[in-house]
């Protein structure tokens, strides 16, 4: 079961998104600059998660050659870069601040609290290499690598679902980009959310939304009558 700290954490960033689709003035520009910034967070969280495995021995390798938190760097960049797109500087300066100077670097500490308790000396010594959440420009000389690439991680941590929404997030974006200057004039923005690209990424869009609930609740309910 989750702790309420981390159900806390959990709930603070859906209504962020939240807010977020409801107050996003998109355009092209930030729409660019933003999806990369996304993306590449993405991508450090997916990797990242194909060699963690928690709480059996301390993962060395990959993106944690370079940062000892690549899953909160990921966050971050996601964050920022949905706060570029969205230009909703007013939520930036309020959430990113709380979240990422004041939430996340308390769980951490606990975390490595943890880990040093497990660890020992060990862990001690891979922090004097490692940085905590600005990564390196180059992967740390560690005395051992302990880990590496599956992907049956990503499965078991749903990564899929993960960069499926975050796909989705950038359609959504983008269509709200392209429609966002006829607010007022529906028709015109239903002429061109029916142009063939568009209608395409809209259907893509409800695929998102409906396919992966749906397929959790097959997965879970065939769980239960086994």
């Amino acid at each position: 079961m989750k702790s309420t700290k981390t159900k806390l954490r959990t709930r603070l960033r859906a209504i962020f998104i939240i807010i977020l689709l409801i107050w996003s003035y998109p355009n092209i520009t930030s729409l660019i600059i933003g999806s990369i910034s996304v993306i590449i967070g993405q991508v450090i969280h997916f990797i990242s998660a194909g060699y963690l495995v928690k709480k059996e021995k301390l993962i060395t390798a990959g993106p944690y050659r370079y940062v000892r938190n690549p899953f909160y760097l990921s966050s971050f960049l996601v964050d920022v870069g949905l706060c570029i797109i969205t230009q909703n500087i007013y939520l930036a300066i309020i959430y990113l601040p709380i979240f990422y100077l004041i939430i996340i670097p308390r769980r951490v500490r606990k975390e490595e609290m943890l880990l040093r308790d497990v660890f020992h000396d060990k862990y001690a010594e891979y922090c004097n290499l490692v940085p905590r959440f600005i990564p390196r420009l180059f992967p740390a000389r560690l005395p051992e690598r302990s880990g590496h690439f599956y992907l049956k991680l990503i499965l078991k941590y749903r990564e899929q679902w993960r960069l499926i929404r975050i796909l989705g997030l950038i359609i959504f974006f983008y269509l709200r980009t392209i429609t966002l200057g006829y607010v007022g004039e529906m028709h015109r923005a239903f002429d061109i959310l029916s142009e063939p690209l568009n209608s395409a990424l809209a259907i893509i869009l409800l695929f998102i939304l409906f396919f992966p609930p749906i397929y959790e609740f097959i997965i879970k309910t065939k769980g239960i009558m086994r």
